[in-house]
């Protein structure tokens, strides 16, 4: 038996803070869990001013990013990461999560020290995960109609015209599209959904639009994609000789710049009639960014992208390499590209790497980078503008779209379980019938599983102030078929009134927690680094 220091804890010594800074954190997040849940005040750390006064567990983890003991800090940690893990996969979850896996380790630890075997523990919990998984998937029914998730933007307080908005557009975005969520200075929330690709990118060349015209419309232009400055005429010169030769009217330029010669040649053939319509924008973003997006453009309209980091110059343009489509449209700071003719299996790949890209970001900046060029792949996109009357509503508002729509479209993909705890009640349920008949080890980790499915009810109980126990009771004898509103205090039938719950959500909640079992039974020893690192990101 080792002994523990100062800044190194095993065994027993080493679990308990770990358990400790679970439960604390598990606390905090599980007061705001239901309809009746809590507000939780949070002191800013890098402004000056009063408490934040949160009600979403999301926003609450990510404020909450170290506990005063290191040890304790530890486990605190290792819950937040995990219970974001749900939030940043299902936008929802998150306190859910946290209490189900606090629970679910503070019986794991009982077991340990009862002298259970970590690895006949870790099987009885995978067996317990498929059992779930199973009751879960047979309770789920496809969503018929999205309104019948309207409850879930009820602390929004939306009008009802932007609420129906949002559900339709979220409906025919479907579940895999991008949802891209930004503050606006209007007081409301604005909803908009965008059909083709449309960038933000300033017009190179006013000039070239006809004489008191805002915007150019190009039907079935070719299309001019590079990164260099088109500054000499001879860049273009040879492009513009082979496109008069083939009869090509209609031209638009993404580029770096254009200025100088080149920009006097376009003139002269627009004036000459060589050229009907000539339109330049500035090349989406900078550096790695503005490569990717270029060869997003070529992949969409069936181009090629002409780039300095690959030695492509411009003046080797020829009308094979120009992309196309059935329209665009210019204007000052946007443009727009719709029926672009790219080839499927390139847009395909390209969408690849970006999922790849998404996958790997590590901070918010570049997930927001990966999911504008996905969405854009994918051909639509669904862009909410989010006002508010201070900063702080305003960034709540944010949070809670975003999240909102992202548990939608979970729902979308993976339909809806009876909400209110009554799905993991019946999970719980099964385990009870399951587990008379398996080894001791498997039965024990059955009854730990089970203990922890029901404790998110408990939580919703409790905030309400109800007795626990005898929701509880009651909610394994009737789910699914009735479940406990506590707004209401009475049981309902789930699917009529309607109080659902996305399956996705549940079983990430679930996967999550299993995974931080398994990972609880094999730490024996925690070290404590003298500075350790904080981060505001999960």
């Amino acid at each position: 038996m080792r002994p523990s220091t100062s800044r190194v804890r095993f065994h027993r010594e080493a679990r308990a803070p770990l358990l400790a800074g679970c439960a604390t954190f598990a606390h905090l997040l599980g007061t705001t869990l239901g309809p009746a849940g809590r507000v939780v005040a949070v002191n800013r750390v890098l402004k000056v001013g009063p408490p934040e006064m949160l009600a979403s567990a999301a926003l609450i983890a990510r404020r909450t990013f170290r506990l005063p003991d290191p040890f304790q800090n530890a486990g605190a940690m290792l819950l937040r990461h995990a219970v974001w893990r749900v939030y940043d996969r299902t936008g929802d979850g998150t306190a859910t999560t946290a209490v189900l896996a606090s629970r679910l380790l503070h019986e794991l630890d009982r077991l340990l020290t009862a002298g259970y075997s970590p690895l006949l523990l870790t099987r009885g919990l995978d067996r317990a995960g498929h059992t779930i998984a199973e009751v879960l998937r047979s309770l789920a029914r496809p969503v018929a109609d999205i309104r019948a998730l309207a409850g879930l933007l009820s602390s929004l307080h939306l009008s009802p015209e932007t609420e129906d908005e949002l559900l339709d557009s979220l409906e025919g975005l479907g579940p895999d599209g991008i949802v891209l969520v930004d503050p606006d200075h209007h007081p409301d929330v604005q909803v908009q959904l965008i059909q083709g690709v449309h960038w933000q990118s300033r017009l190179l060349a006013p000039e070239l639009l006809p004489p008191n015209v805002a915007k150019l419309q190009l039907v079935e232009p070719r299309i001019l994609l590079t990164d260099w400055k088109l500054e000499e005429a001879s860049q273009l010169l040879p492009l513009l000789e082979e496109c008069a030769r083939r009869g090509v009217r209609r031209l638009l330029i993404v580029a770096s710049e254009l200025s100088g010669h080149a920009l006097a040649l376009l003139r002269t053939n627009l004036e000459r009639g060589v050229l009907h319509q000539v339109a330049a924008v500035a090349a989406p973003s900078v550096g790695l960014q503005q490569t990717r997006i270029l060869e997003d453009l070529a992949a969409l309209t069936g181009g090629h992208a002409f780039l300095q980091a690959a030695g492509d110059r411009p003046e080797h343009a020829r009308y094979a390499h120009l992309g196309s489509a059935r329209q665009a449209l210019v204007t000052r700071w946007t443009f727009a590209l719709a029926g672009g003719r790219g080839d499927r299996a390139a847009i395909e790949r390209r969408i690849a790497l970006a999922e790849a890209e998404l996958a790997a970001a590590d901070d918010e900046s570049a997930r927001r980078r990966a999911r504008e060029r996905l969405g854009r792949l994918r051909g639509a996109f669904l862009h909410i503008r989010v006002g508010g009357t201070t900063p702080t509503e305003q960034e709540y508002r944010c949070l809670a779209l975003e999240s909102l729509a992202r548990t939608l479209q979970t729902a979308l993909a993976t339909g809806v379980v009876p909400g209110g705890g009554a799905s993991f009640a019946v999970a719980a349920r099964r385990l009870a019938e399951q587990e008379l008949s398996l080894p001791l080890e498997e039965r024990a980790a059955f009854h730990a599983v089970r203990t922890a499915l029901l404790e998110p009810l408990r939580t919703l109980a409790h905030n309400a102030g109800v007795d626990p126990a005898v929701i509880v009771h009651r909610s394994l004898e009737v789910a699914p078929n009735l479940v406990y509103d506590v707004l209401a205090d009475q049981w309902i039938d789930p699917w009529s009134a309607p109080l659902l719950d996305p399956l996705g959500v549940l079983e990430a909640a679930v996967e999550t927690s299993l995974s931080l079992g398994r990972t609880f039974l094999t730490t024996d020893v925690l070290v404590h680094r003298t500075w350790p690192a904080s981060s505001a990101e999960p």
